[in-house]
């Protein structure tokens, strides 16, 4: 949903960035370069950095395949599934609104890597899908398994580890909600082949492991919704920007 423009340049020079149509913008390098980032690039992409310039063409559009939401119906899904599509990703989502009674948009199957990139679970009607899970993660999808999702019997060979009781929340009423301070699910035992990614002072909170030729990770966060809706200030755009960074990094 955006370009990166990484500009290297002597450490203090101020350089501005300017695409085919108009001034992209101005950044000051520091001692590790720069980075800017734009919804939309035109044509050439040209950097003056004190009347030097040096330019580089506009990258072609990439193929941006699906992600699947998947659970039952809940704020945590909503905002998960509006975040990502805010950033650009095409969201097919199935929420649960009563038992044997799903809501949904897009077709999820078939679920095959030629059409879907990664499957996000936030509870564990993942079941749904069977075995079709495991064969599309081998084949080289992406999944994430958020709250509870990791309990779900047809992903079981997938965890990246076992989950345990939920924690307790570490805020006060008048605190400002973070992500994880209102409780998650730890991971217990982790899997001989996974690798942690986040550990809290009440255990393991995001796990990883590879999988065939996919990758899985396991989020104990089950409610990142609060941090987004009462977090500080930002909280929005650092949800938003978390759940990306989930999304790319499998």
């Amino acid at each position: 949903g955006s370009v990166r423009i990484d500009v290297t340049a002597p450490s203090g020079t101020s350089v501005k960035i300017r695409d085919s149509a108009s001034v992209v913008d101005s950044v000051r390098v520091n001692a590790f370069g720069a980075t800017i980032v734009t919804p939309l690039a035109v044509g050439t992409l040209v950097g003056d950095a004190g009347g030097q310039r040096f330019s580089a063409s506009s990258p072609p559009s990439a193929r941006v395949r699906a992600v699947v939401v998947i659970g039952n119906a809940s704020w945590e899904g909503k905002f998960i599934a509006s975040s990502l599509e805010e950033r650009g990703w095409p969201v097919i989502a199935r929420f649960r609104v009563a038992p044997g009674v799903d809501v949904t948009e897009g077709t999820i199957a078939p679920l095959d890597t030629s059409r879907v990139a990664a499957i996000i679970a936030i509870d564990t009607t993942i079941q749904s899908l069977g075995g079709a899970v495991e064969r599309f993660v081998r084949s080289g999808g992406g999944l994430v398994l958020a709250g509870p999702a990791g309990l779900a019997p047809n992903v079981a060979s997938l965890d990246a580890g076992s989950l345990g009781a939920r924690t307790r929340p570490s805020i006060l009423p008048t605190d400002s909600i973070g992500l994880g301070t209102t409780g998650f699910y730890p991971v217990t035992a982790l899997a001989k082949d996974g690798v942690v990614l986040d550990r809290r002072s009440a255990g393991i909170a995001v796990a990883a492991r590879r999988v065939g030729a996919g990758r899985v990770l396991q989020i104990g966060y089950d409610d990142s919704w609060r941090w987004r809706m009462t977090g500080g200030p930002r909280s929005e755009i650092a949800y938003r920007d978390w759940w990306s960074r989930v999304l790319a990094a499998v």
